[in-house]
């Protein structure tokens, strides 16, 4: 459905440079504060923190995937650069969210892949299933039993951008088995190992780049959970000497995987991938995020990921708006579906709970 051709063309984009460039950090810094001088925020990886930037995550995401399809692209074109960078944090937090858990609660691997699955991959086998029929009576495409099994398993993606969902099953999977049969000094070792596998794998085997340019950040997210303590006061005591060589680190790589042609792209993208998860923890040690509305699209986020390319390629074909205004009535389009969804799955969670 993603790989549908169309190109936005908006007869001015004011509205959506002003969403990006103004309204965006704006959205970012609201009620959120800024620790003193050798003052520091120690709830920095707190869940209204990661919910927070979760929201921001993937409304980038959503940017980027607007701003591919924009034609002429004018100052968006930077957005084509922000993907990666923003799933390099939905990857990062996926790790440190699972270690976490794992170290508060002793049993915490029993029923792991029911509920990893009911939470990641049965919404993901729904949102297919409402996809194609939908396709099927509106768009009248063909779907044969093969095609459908194909799609709804996500063995064939129907939505490209939703390589994602695979990706992080697998890492659950490499989770798994490191830290059930391991203890996690060890098993941390051995994760970052099978992340090497998986990212030559996806290298040799023909992947695009995006199957791996941000693997490395489930790893970093693990390790950063079982050493909390040691990183975050080695930051604390080092900030200034950390931050700087990390923000030039970064903007060089950047620079490399993005504004010069390179046969090895990738493994620029990979790196900067890795070093704004730094930065991304550098910049909530000294800012206590607390955005109401980025806490609400972070609790939904994972739908919004889901729904948001569907929606784009369906909106912006029924719908002919010149003006770039069009693009904030797509993106409450996309957070009423996602809210929608994420009741509908809560809800069907909660049933199973009662029951059992």
């Amino acid at each position: 459905m993603s790989s549908l051709t169309f190109k936005l063309i908006f007869s001015y984009r004011i509205f959506i440079y002003l969403l990006v460039f103004i309204l965006f950090p704006i959205l970012l810094f609201y009620k959120s504060s800024i620790s003193r001088v050798k003052q520091y925020n120690d709830e920095f990886l707190s869940k209204k923190s990661t919910d927070c930037i979760k929201g921001l995550s993937i409304l980038v995401i959503i940017l980027h995937h607007i701003s591919l399809k924009m034609q002429p692209i004018g100052f968006m074109a930077i957005y084509t650069c922000f993907g990666h960078i923003a799933v390099s944090t939905f990857l990062f937090f996926s790790g440190y969210g699972l270690m976490v858990s794992k170290l508060r609660k002793e049993n915490y691997l029993k029923n792991f892949f029911s509920k990893r699955l009911s939470k990641v991959y049965l919404p993901f086998v729904i949102i297919n299933g409402i996809t194609i029929v939908i396709a099927a009576l509106v768009l009248h495409a063909k779907f044969n039993l093969k095609d459908v099994l194909l799609y709804l398993s996500g063995i064939q993606l129907i939505d490209s951008t939703q390589w994602f969902v695979i990706a992080i099953l697998v890492f659950y999977l490499c989770f798994y088995i490191c830290f059930k049969f391991f203890k996690p000094i060890i098993a941390q070792h051995i994760l970052l190992f099978l992340t090497f596998v998986y990212f030559f794998f996806m290298i040799f085997t023909g992947f695009r780049e995006w199957w791996f340019n941000t693997a490395f950040s489930f790893p970093i997210g693990v390790y950063v959970a079982i050493n909390y303590t040691t990183i975050s006061n080695f930051l604390k005591k080092n900030y200034i000497l950390t931050l700087i060589p990390t923000l030039i680190g970064f903007l060089v790589f950047f620079a490399l995987a993005h504004m010069i042609p390179s046969s090895i792209m990738p493994l620029y993208q990979t790196i900067t991938s890795v070093i704004f998860v730094l930065l991304v923890l550098l910049f909530l040690l000294k800012f206590k995020i607390s955005s109401p509305p980025l806490l609400f699209i972070g609790a939904i986020s994972y739908e919004m990921y889901l729904v948001h390319m569907k929606v784009l390629v369906a909106y912006f074909t029924a719908v002919h708006i010149k003006g770039s205004y069009s693009v904030y009535l797509y993106l409450v389009l996309v957070v009423l579906i996602s809210f929608a969804f994420n009741k509908l799955f809560n809800l069907s969670k909660n049933k199973k709970v009662k029951v059992t």
